[in-house]
C-alpha cells in the first residue's frame, strides 16, 4: 500500500521523483506493528532524526 505524508499547513504545487531506498525502514515499520507496538500512523522528520507514530492503544490512554 502506497501512504504519503505532507507537510503540515503546507499548500502549493509539489513534484516527485526524488527516491531513497528505504528497505530497512520499512523492515522497522514490520516490526513495530508485528511486535505488538501498533499501527504506523506518521512521521515526524526533525533534522537527522525521524520520530515514527504509532496508533495509541486505548488502554495505555486509559481509557
Amino acid at each position: 500500500m502506497k501512504k504519503t505524508f505532507w507537510l503540515d499547513q503546507w499548500n502549493g504545487v509539489a513534484k516527485g521523483g526524488y527516491y531513497f531506498r528505504a528497505f530497512d525502514l520499512v523492515k522497522f515499520f514490520e516490526k513495530l506493528e508485528n511486535g505488538g507496538h501498533g499501527k504506523v500512523v506518521g512521521l515526524e522528520f526533525e533534522d537527522n532524526n525521524v520520530n515514527v507514530i504509532v496508533e495509541a492503544d486505548p488502554k495505555e490512554l486509559g481509557k
